[in-house]
């Protein structure tokens, strides 16, 4: 493992000046030379010469102190230990060899070693300072971070113009992910000792760290001046030249770094990075495997006992897809170090390619609220990939917009975002990002993704264009060719649909659609019993295939052969226990055919096969409904709502549903989820005020369409919805000014009834009907506002103008009663001699009609048939005993006929019913003048 290196010549210089004053000239001129050489890195130089001296003063321990320092240098731990414990034999000081020896049991992963065996408070200043950091960095390598602070922060303390504990701290603040923190602390070092290698090589590693390459290739060359042997500097250099897109460059540095450190974990990963970075996959594999190799060797208890280790470990597995591997040591590593970002985010990775996606969001948070709000690329990505795998299709898109947004222009983020869009069933953003995609790279997959939602948005045209323009580039791909064939065959080009898919079929005899296509093709052209020979010979060919006869069924039923459809998919229920196609087409046909217990079977069938199966828990909801299972159908309908998932047409059919089954508030839960996916999207608007007044939440309501008619450009109907909502709140005068507006923008018959209605009900009918009456003329064969003129003018007392209506449509419709019906009473209010046998006619078309009987039962009592009259009211209020009308009716004519107590009990029953009605007035003046 690399470590930061000590300083070369600072201690030698200091142990060299402080050695015995009598020493032999020869022995003092070789160890000056080896210093010398020492400073200058010249190792092989500085051992001549150390030894030289040595072997004319074994006695001289300023030369065995250097010497241990140029093993230790070189890498040759066993040789400086031995030196070293010599130098301590000769009487060297400690405060020269202890930080040496630290320095060697750290480089060796002796870790409790470095914090057992020395004391830094036996020395001072330097020597202290630099114990302290190499004890803060034994500390950091066992997961002691507030130790670990201490230390640093205590070399500082303890030699204030040294570089050893802004070095440390530096370091800390890596491990801690504070990029900026580190970069300071390492600008800090530099500042106290330009000559530090070490504190270079700190600043190195934390503007790499600040995303800085260039000024971490600055630093790290600077480090290298000092010291062309600093092996951490070294692999600084080569990140830097990695990142700066300078691989050719890299190369040659790694290559000398490997042979100086040829069995260093880091030092492989480094060079499998590069390998990547120089598209030579085969390479970093190879050099992944020799990290792994290295790794495995180190006993398993050792591995524990360091958390820098693990994560190495997790790393090098996670590189090479030992997702298990990597899951156990990343686990174990970040028990011990759980703030390691770096290695959380690397975690989530390993299991999302394991498939726990749930696992994987927990590693990541806290998760953010607002995808725009993040810039770091590595979580965006890893969030939506999360957010796909949970089929949060909505949340992943949002998250892979950010990334397009940070400058991810690649056509494969474009290709996810388009998938991830078209998931959420937002249909036209999909286009767009699958458009650009597609522009971007050209590749026939791209091309084929968009053609396949431009054929599903029902855009065969545009499909057809992208098709031919990726026929160009892949001529003989099967699969173009059979989507090409549907293009055409939806634009009604039979035979190019047949070439195409017969093409592709030859190309690929296997694409068991296009065959099947082909027979459709058939039925198309009016040769349906060629399409079904086409089918049953590719059955008798794959006669498992429960596909083909599910197929078959469907064609089978287009040609109006139900019972031999429904045997083709009971063929393929039976083939294939765990399909879900021939159940849902069985479901649906019971249902259709009114068959709902046979369909709640098949329907429950498909939901054990999937639970999450959308079409399969509609089709059991719908037979459970059918079957008034009320209380069920509920229940599978809140489990659809579930199913949606972030698809929006989805979550607007699970409403629909939950509204059917009575679930409103369900309804209004489905679609708030839907509106926070798109909080503009007005057919969720729409759909959402409308559940909120089935819910009784008419204020919540009225919010809900105001926020869709404060759209730039709502749809026509937004004002529709408002106004009924206010008419629902009793507003009836606002509700008109609302319909009005509509009316200016998108004249139509539905606002201009409304415009009539909601003045009737404040009201003032007579300032509606302008509106009502002009939409009229201007449409005369208008159903809708001519009813509405049925009712309204005879209400604004225009006799005439509805008598003048009403023959109209009595001579469009001659046979329809109510129409009759009140044509008749339209005579008899203008006195017109045709009102009962206008009355005759309404009561020849619906014979017992009670408001038939009333309408001819009071005509006669007007025309002083006062006793056929009464024969007619009497059977009226024997169908409809509580209408006040048909009671006023009857008390007025047995008053007419001189039987007063007879008339007071249907006259106050009419008037306790509390409703105003026709005549109320009259028949309360009638029962004060009743005698008693």
């Amino acid at each position: 493992m690399n470590r930061s290196r000590l300083q070369p010549l600072a201690l030698t210089l200091a142990f060299a000046l402080a050695g015995p004053p009598a020493v032999a000239g020869t022995a003092t001129e070789e160890l000056h030379a080896g210093l010398q050489s020492l400073d200058h890195n010249d190792y092989a130089g500085a051992e001549i010469h150390l030894k030289n001296a040595l072997q004319q003063r074994p006695d001289l321990a300023p030369a065995q102190v250097a010497l241990g320092h140029t093993y230790l240098r070189q890498g040759r731990f066993e040789l400086a230990e031995s030196t070293l414990q010599g130098a301590l034999r000769l009487g060297a000081e400690r405060a020269d060899i202890d930080p040496l020896r630290m320095y060697l049991k750290l480089r060796q992963g002796e870790f409790q070693a470095v914090l057992d065996g020395f004391d830094p408070y036996r020395h001072t200043g330097a020597a202290r300072a630099r114990m302290l950091r190499l004890r803060g960095e034994a500390r950091l390598e066992l997961g002691l971070m507030e130790e670990a602070a201490l230390s640093f922060t205590a070399a500082r303390e303890a030699a204030p113009q040294a570089p050893d504990g802004d070095i440390g701290l530096s370091m800390l603040a890596l491990q801690q992910q504070d990029a900026a923190l580190a970069r300071s602390a390492a600008q800090r070092a530099t500042g106290l000792d330009p000559r530090s290698t070490e504190a270079w090589t700190a600043l190195a590693a934390a503007e790499l760290a600040a995303g800085h390459a260039t000024e971490a290739l600055a630093a790290a060359d600077t480090a290298l001046k000092l010291d062309e042997l600093c092996l951490p500097a070294r692999a600084a250099r080569v990140s830097a030249l990695i990142a700066l897109g300078r691989a050719d460059e890299a190369q040659p540095v790694l290559d000398r770094l490997r042979r100086q450190n040829p069995a260093d974990v880091r030092t492989l990963l480094l060079a499998a990075e590069l390998a990547r970075a120089r598209q030579d996959p085969e390479t970093a594999r190879a050099r992944l495997t020799d990290a792994s190799l290295l790794l495995k060797a180190i006993p398993r208890e050792t591995l524990l006992r360091s958390p820098s280790l693990l994560k190495l470990s997790g790393t090098v597995h996670e590189a090479l897809g030992l997702s298990e591997k990597a899951r156990g040591d990343l686990t174990q590593y970040l028990e011990r170090m759980p703030g390691d970002k770096t290695a959380r985010r690397l975690l989530a990775a390993v299991l999302l390619r394991l498939g726990d996606p749930r696992q994987a969001l927990e590693l990541l948070q806290p998760l953010p609220d607002d995808p725009h709000a993040v810039s770091d690329v590595r979580l965006l990505t890893l969030l939506a990939d999360a957010h796909t795998q949970l089929g949060q299709h909505a949340t992943a898109a949002a998250l892979l917009e950010r990334l397009i947004e940070l400058g991810g222009q690649q056509p494969a983020l474009f290709a996810q975002l388009g998938q991830a869009r078209l998931q959420s069933g937002q249909g036209d953003a999909a286009l767009a990002a699958l458009s650009a995609a597609w522009a971007q790279s050209g590749e026939a997959r791209d091309g084929l993704l968009l053609a396949s939602l431009q054929l599903g948005a029902g855009r065969p045209a545009e499909a057809l264009r992208t098709l031919d323009a990726v026929a160009v580039r892949a001529p003989d791909h099967a699969v173009v060719l059979h989507l090409r064939g549907g293009a055409r065959l939806a634009l009604g080009d039979t035979a190019g649909a047949r070439a195409d898919f017969e093409r592709a079929l030859q190309l690929a005899p296997g694409l068991l659609m296009a065959a099947v296509n082909l027979a459709r093709l058939d039925a198309v052209e009016g040769r349906p019993a060629d399409g079904i020979r086409r089918l049953e010979q590719l059955i008798s060919a794959n006669p498992r295939d429960a596909g083909l006869r599910t197929d078959l069924g469907r064609l089978l039923l287009g040609i109006g052969r139900t019972d031999e459809a429904v045997r083709a998919w009971e063929q393929a229920r039976t083939l294939d226990p765990r399909r879900l196609e021939p159940r849902l087409a069985l479901a649906g046909y019971r249902l259709e055919h009114r068959e709902p217990l046979l369909a709640q079977t098949v329907a429950s069938e498909a939901v054990a096969i999937d639970p999450g199966s959308f079409d399969a828990l509609a089709a059991l909801g719908m037979s459970q409904l059918a079957l008034q299972q009320t209380a069920a159908a509920r229940q599978s309908f809140r489990q659809l709502g579930e199913a949606a998932g972030e698809n929006l047409p989805r979550l607007l059919r699970a409403a629909r549903h939950q509204l059917l089954a009575g679930a409103a508030q369900d309804a209004v839960d489905t679609l708030e989820r839907a509106r926070r996916i798109d909080p503009g999207q007005p057919d969720t608007l729409k759909a959402l005020a409308e559940a909120q007044v089935s819910a009784g939440q008419v204020a919540a309501a009225e919010a809900t369409a105001r926020t869709l008619l404060a759209q730039p450009e709502p749809p026509a109907d937004a004002w529709g919805l408002l106004g009924e909502i206010l008419m629902a709140r009793g507003q009836a005068g606002e509700a008109a000014g609302v319909y009005e507006a509509g009316h200016a923008r998108h004249p139509r018959s539905a606002y201009a009834v409304a415009i009539w209605r909601a003045h009737a009900a404040a009201g003032a009918p007579a300032r509606g009907l302008p509106a009502l009456e002009a939409w009229a003329a201007q449409h005369p064969a208008d159903p809708d506002a001519r009813a509405a003129l049925a009712i309204a003018w005879p209400q604004a007392g225009e006799w005439q103008k509805a008598l003048g209506l009403y023959e109209a449509l009595a001579a469009a419709r001659p046979g329809d009663a109510m129409i009759l019906n009140n044509l008749a009473l339209l005579y008899l209010r203008t006195r017109d001699v045709r009102a009962l046998a206008t009355a005759r006619r309404a009561l020849a078309a619906a014979p017992g009609h009670p408001a038939v009987l009333d309408t001819l039962g009071w005509i006669l009592v007007q025309q002083g048939q006062v006793a056929e009259g009464l024969q007619q009211l009497q059977a009226a209020l024997a169908r409809d005993p509580l209408n006040p009308e048909l009671l006023w009716h009857l008390g007025y004519t047995l008053h007419r006929l001189g039987r007063p107590a007879e008339a007071r009990r249907p006259l106050e029953q009419a008037l306790a019913t509390g409703t105003g009605f026709d005549g109320a007035r009259e028949a309360r003046q009638l029962l004060t003048a009743l005698p008693r």
